[in-house]
């Protein structure tokens, strides 16, 4: 994450398309995914999932993936109760523990 400067949380619009996490796996996932974006830029995609990524297997242990950008396609297998897709803004964000 060496491009990613710890700055304050900003504002943004999020809009959930499917999501199977509960409670504060959920509110971890949109809190995450801002930091990860005021850190990192909304240009640096890649710096951004690496950010996500950690924090939820620092926390929820496991083989948590994340797919950040603007436009892509998934097809994957995960655990039932850790999988969620939403935007922030415009930009995508997939979250999922897989079985592996």
């Amino acid at each position: 994450m060496s491009g990613c400067r710890i700055a304050g949380m900003a504002r943004y619009e999020v809009r959930m398309k499917i999501n199977h996490m509960q409670g504060e796996m959920k509110q971890d996932a949109i809190r995450w995914a801002a930091e990860a974006i005021d850190s990192c830029g909304i240009i640096n995609h890649i710096e951004t999932a690496t950010f996500i990524q950690k924090k939820f297997a620092e926390k929820y242990q496991g083989s948590w993936q994340c797919i950040v950008g603007r436009q892509f396609g998934s097809f994957v297998a995960y655990v039932e109760t850790c999988y969620t897709f939403f935007y922030v803004n415009n930009i995508s964000v997939l979250i999922y523990k897989s079985d592996i």
